[in-house]
């Protein structure tokens, strides 16, 4: 099985490193951008506006959201304009059930959501 023309195990690969990146980025209670995020995975050749990253975060947050730590991927932001996520990234939030009608909050109130899960020490 391939995805995106990677194997499984570079799939999955992938997963962690940007999971490890994330969670350290949550952990310090920054941000951090596509680009730099895509500097962390090095189990495959990825870039901020390769079509397979939406899809490598959407299934880091979907196993972060399933272990009752909301999406880590909240954390990933545009380096330029608003600093805050894409626009597919409310689109899974949505889809995963979240209301994201007044976005500027819930990105507010989820990053510290996100941010207080990883900075516990347990």
């Amino acid at each position: 099985m391939t995805f995106f023309g990677y194997t499984n195990e570079q799939w999955l690969q992938a997963q962690e490193q940007a999971r490890e990146a994330l969670a350290q980025t949550a952990r310090n209670k920054t941000t951090i951008t596509y680009s730099d995020l895509c500097n962390h995975i090095t189990a495959l050749q990825i870039g901020p506006h390769d079509y397979a990253l939406p899809h490598l975060l959407g299934a880091v947050s979907r196993k972060e959201r399933s272990a009752g730590r909301g999406l880590l991927t909240i954390v990933v932001v545009y380096k330029n304009g608003e600093f805050e996520p894409g626009p597919g990234f409310y689109k899974l939030a949505e889809e995963l059930g979240y209301d994201c009608s007044e976005r500027l909050k819930f990105w507010s109130d989820h990053l510290k959501f996100v941010y207080d899960v990883w900075s516990d020490p347990r």
